[in-house]
């Protein structure tokens, strides 16, 4: 941020000290606009280095805003002095330009990244991590919310379990866990759901009543 505001400093001087000046009056509302404009993209430059982004977002936001910084920046000084015309061209039109594009890219990249962290954060919320069944907060919720009259319930626990990991270690019991957990998944259609409530325990909704032998 310091060198970024040293640029501007230097440049200004520079430009103020070696080229010749415009009538200042007839372009004080273009002077005031680009001013605006440049102030509010340092800001928003200023914010992104306050952000944890990602870190391909952040590059190219970081990037893309420095160049839009940069052609701002000569964009202000023009509505005061006549620069060069490498400077309107190179400076001026074309640092902005690849700013702006490569800004939009960044943007891009961090909604992205948004968007991942959402389905992941969503995700986490019904589903259970060691087994990837659904969890406990989501079965009661589902199960809460069911409007049928009639249905049925399962709880299902597996015995003995604390022996498993006393003589294999948790690794195996988690081992167990996810494939007892995948067979049982998978009789479950669409219709019915299939949760892990607890360390060994599960739980079954079917909409229908199922008769037990």
């Amino acid at each position: 941020m310091f060198i970024l505001l040293s640029y501007i400093l230097v440049f200004s001087a520079y430009s103020l000290m070696n080229f010749p000046f415009l009538d200042f009056k007839n372009n004080i509302y273009g002077f005031t606009t680009d001013v605006i404009n440049l102030i509010v993209i340092v800001a928003i430059f200023w914010v992104v280095q306050c952000s944890k982004l990602a870190k391909k977002a952040y590059f190219y936001v970081s990037t893309g805003l420095l160049l839009w910084i940069v052609g701002i920046t000569a964009d202000v000084l023009d509505e005061v002095v006549i620069p060069p015309y490498w400077v309107s061209l190179y400076v001026e039109d074309l640092c902005r330009t690849i700013g702006m594009t490569i800004t939009a890219f960044g943007l891009f990249k961090t909604m992205l990244f948004m968007q991942k962290m959402h389905n992941r954060l969503a995700k986490e919320l019904i589903m259970d991590d060691l087994t990837n069944v659904h969890n406990r907060r989501c079965f009661y919720r589902y199960v809460k919310n069911v409007t049928t009259p009639a249905y049925t319930l399962l709880i299902i626990d597996i015995d003995h379990f604390k022996s498993i990991n006393d003589d294999f270690g948790h690794d195996m019991g988690d081992k167990i866990l996810k494939e007892f957990a995948y067979k049982v998944n998978a009789l479950f259609d669409d219709t019915s759901v299939f949760a892990r409530i607890g360390g060994e325990e599960f739980a079954g909704y079917f909409p229908q009543v199922i008769l037990m032998m």
